[in-house]
């Protein structure tokens, strides 16, 4: 077989197409993401753009308590969803914002201040902007999840890139300010246009309202039970994420989360890699149960390709993308060496909980995100303020590790559902045994 032949039959594979559209955005995220920050750090203070870092945090942390665990049930049942997809975007759009406003008060009144962020309760105004960002981030976050889960993965790319390139340009346009504010500001209004776009493609055309197509949605308290449960699992992952850099903020000088804010940009634009390879697995997955286990092995191969090489080459040339930023910020080289290191029990972490949301189970996932998560932050909590932001990616990278191997452990032990089968079958065998032994005594 031909070169171009192997590489269409590739393409015919829709894992694999909606993995490298998923793959194509998380390299463009990478490029832009990695420009927006150089051009923040260099022509803006350094203490702004710790403060205009630690507000975008704040927004995605409070933000993610909304869409991130809700993002999982427009993946995992958009695709099956027929005639009530409308309904089931809607209701999803409602809940992940009341949620994130919901967190956006509480941060506000009772964390902002602490995080040193009082920049965000300067006003009412101020706490309007806050709110106003949140709920843009929440619809931007789950309307790739709707895309993906229609198989319109190709969108998901285009949509990333312009928002990419707006941001950036309104970075330099607010520049002469030199404030926090315009750094966060650059950011949120560049998702004004794209949320209007999108959803009104997703509303208008795209998503199914007619009542003849079959659904296969379960039960009303089965898919609760999903949401609520894979909603605590996906933030308890992404609380370090936010989280961490409140507490760089915290315990080390204003520049200190410049520099950590630098590294973790980065690294987030690689693990990405592995959230949208496992994203396009839950899909498939839902399209197809009785196939996950190819489906795991066809991703399993791909993330071997992608993921060790990245590995490598971030390792050994951390210095210079470091030094992008300014000669100041190559004091994060070694945090992000340890970033990309986690890169690999993060891949093997994603993927496992992928195939628990296809089966619809809660309880391993929540183990193994929980105790990730414990790990990091309990370390984070410790090391910060000795051994400064090295002590942050030695967390990370051990909550990773402990994550990996938690769910490893738990896929050597075998799906709990054929094991429950398996039992009850030998208990029925003995039953019918003993009857027949029974019948022969008499």
């Amino acid at each position: 077989m031909s070169y171009v032949a192997r590489v269409n039959s590739v393409r015919r594979v829709p894992l694999y197409r909606s993995s490298f559209a998923l793959m194509l955005t998380t390299a463009l995220n990478g490029v832009l993401g990695f420009a927006y920050w150089v051009l923040a750090a260099r022509l803006y203070p350094a203490k702004a753009v710790g403060l205009g870092a630690g507000a975008i945090s704040a927004m995605m942390l409070v933000s993610s308590l909304g869409w991130i665990g809700l993002q999982f049930v427009l993946l995992r049942f958009v695709p099956v969803a027929g005639g009530v997809q409308t309904r089931l975007v809607r209701i999803t759009y409602v809940a992940a914002i009341a949620i994130g406003l919901a967190g956006a008060g509480v941060f506000l009144a009772g964390f902002a201040d602490l995080a040193g962020l009082e920049i965000l309760t300067q006003s009412p105004l101020t706490v309007l902007l806050f709110a106003a960002s949140v709920v843009l981030w929440v619809v931007f976050s789950l309307q790739d999840a709707v895309l993906i889960g229609l198989r319109r993965a190709g969108w998901v790319p285009i949509e990333n890139a312009t928002f990419g390139v707006v941001k950036a340009l309104l970075l330099v346009l607010l520049a002469a300010s030199a404030s926090a504010w315009a750094i966060f500001g650059a950011w949120v209004l560049g998702l004004i246009g794209l949320v209007l776009v999108i959803n009104g493609a997703l509303f208008g055309r795209l998503l199914t309202r007619e009542r003849g197509v079959p659904s296969r949605l379960p039960a009303r308290r089965q898919l609760i039970r999903f949401a609520t449960g894979h909603h605590f699992v996906a933030v308890a992952a992404a609380i370090p994420d936010s989280l961490v850099s409140l507490l760089v903020l915290a315990f080390l000088p204003g520049a200190a989360n410049a520099y950590y804010y630098a590294a973790w940009a980065v690294s987030f634009s690689l693990r990405l890699l592995a959230v949208n390879m496992s994203n396009a697995l839950t899909v498939e997955g839902a399209l197809a149960e009785a196939k996950v286990r190819p489906l795991v092995l066809q991703v399993g191969r791909l993330a071997l390709v992608v993921v060790i090489p990245l590995v490598v080459v971030v390792i050994v040339t951390a210095g210079p993308i470091m030094r992008a930023f300014g000669p100041q910020y190559e004091q994060a080289a070694n945090l992000l060496r340890l970033f990309a290191l986690a890169l690999i029990p993060f891949t093997i972490v994603n993927f496992v909980i992928a195939v628990e949301r296809i089966r619809q189970r809660v309880g391993r996932a929540l183990l193994i995100a929980g105790s990730s998560t414990l790990v990091t932050i309990a370390l984070d909590l410790w090391l910060i303020p000795r051994a400064g932001l090295s002590g942050a990616g030695v967390g990370w990278l051990a909550g990773q590790t402990l994550g990996a191997l938690i769910a490893i452990w738990l896929t050597l032990q075998g799906d709990p559902s054929t094991a429950s089968v398996k039992a009850r079958r030998w208990r029925d065998s003995v039953r019918r045994i003993r009857r027949r032994k029974s019948a022969l005594l008499d």
